[in-house]
């Protein structure tokens, strides 16, 4: 196998944005061994392409209001069918 075949993706943040009602949320889901100075380069990108998406002003910089969670993702996932779980 070559080299490129084997090589791993580099590792991803995920931003997810969405707005419930009228307060914008941004989160930042990271791999897990991610750094705070890494995150912290995430800064310019999370601000202009994800919090002005979902919350257009002026100031593209500007975060007031929006709610923002950073978080690691987790290597161990359990996933529930909801509706058999609770018998619909």
């Amino acid at each position: 196998m070559s080299e490129t075949a084997t090589a791993k993706a580099p590792p991803q943040a995920e931003i997810y944005f969405s707005t419930k009602g009228d307060v914008p949320m941004v989160e930042v889901l990271v791999p897990s061994g991610t750094t705070l100075a890494q995150v912290a380069n995430l800064h310019e990108i999370i601000s202009k392409q994800a919090i002005a998406r979902v919350s257009p002003r002026g100031c593209l910089q500007c975060t007031s209001g929006a709610h923002l969670t950073i978080r690691e993702k987790l290597e161990e996932v359990i996933r529930v069918d909801l509706p058999r779980a609770i018998g619909r």
